[in-house]
């Protein structure tokens, strides 16, 4: 079965969050994901969209332990309710075959966004890490573009940005764009709090030699 012709349909589903004491609403938590329908792939569109339901509910499990006790603990300090809980998602590549998603996640109790990034093939509905598309010494490369990227405005980083950068590389914090592969790390990791979640694109071209071979590869690249 070939894709060649076909890009998914994406709707938006919603999960909610709203318990109560007393009559007093304690949280407003929506968590929105995508719904994906591939006409000539039904399988792989039920896959992609079973995994972003789970992780949806992850998210609202999160809610009903963690964002509920911090909703206590405001409700028992008489402090300002409802706290306020989001999911969104944008599309930040979509190809013929492969498509990106970022979840954007703010919580009224916690200080900034997270992110969470996800990559699908189409053709199969299998998610994919970054050691899917690329083989070698790729980690290196992106390490080395990232320090660089980083020395150019060193004074916004932590002084021991280096260890940082490398000790917070995570394989599943990347999504695709049209420009290259974006890693991103979260708040307070390789520069203070406030700066929040920082991104860094690498362009394709420097991923080249790394690429996994097309006959060998699941789907190919971008």
């Amino acid at each position: 079965m070939t894709m060649k012709h076909v890009l998914p349909r994406i709707r938006s589903r919603k999960l909610s969050y709203q318990p109560s004491r007393d009559g007093v609403l304690l949280l407003d938590g929506e968590i929105r994901y995508p719904r994906i329908a591939a006409a000539q792939a039904p399988n792989a569109g039920n896959q992609m969209s079973a995994r972003c339901h789970l992780d949806a509910v992850e998210y609202l499990l999160f809610l009903q332990s963690q964002g509920y006790d911090a909703a206590q603990t405001v409700w028992k300090q008489k402090g300002p309710l409802p706290l306020s809980a989001r999911q969104g998602f944008s599309v930040t590549y979509l190809g013929l075959e492969r498509m990106s998603l970022v979840f954007q996640r703010t919580e009224s109790w916690q200080s900034g966004p997270q992110q969470l990034g996800r990559t699908f093939c189409l053709r199969t509905g299998r998610l994919l890490a970054l050691h899917d598309l690329y083989a070698g010494r790729y980690a290196d490369a992106i390490y080395e573009y990232i320090l660089d990227e980083i020395q150019r405005e060193e004074s916004s980083y932590y002084e021991n940005y280096k260890v940082n950068a490398r000790k917070h590389l995570q394989e599943e914090n990347y999504f695709l764009t049209p420009q290259g592969v974006a890693l991103f790390y979260p708040p307070d990791t390789i520069a203070p709090e406030e700066k929040g979640v920082l991104h860094f694109t690498i362009p394709y071209s420097l991923l080249e030699e790394y690429q996994i071979p097309r006959q060998t590869e699941e789907e190919p690249a971008p």
